[in-house]
């Protein structure tokens, strides 16, 4: 990427490296952008995924 973006990070909500794309889709999910059935459920299986996405440090990637 050209500004030095990571193409993969570290996402709070399935403790594994996603790629860039997922999270921006997730972040968009949790800001209501996008109806969450857009979001695999392994993502939503935190309670509180909503909170822990905004919170995250990617997530205005």
């Amino acid at each position: 990427m050209a500004d030095n973006s990571p193409e993969q990070v570290k996402c709070p909500l399935v403790d594994r490296m996603i790629s860039d794309i997922d999270c921006i889709e997730t972040s968009d999910v949790a800001r209501g952008l996008l109806k969450s059935d857009r979001m695999p459920d392994e993502y939503k299986a935190k309670p509180n995924w909503r909170e822990i996405c905004v919170s995250c440090k990617w997530h205005n990637y």
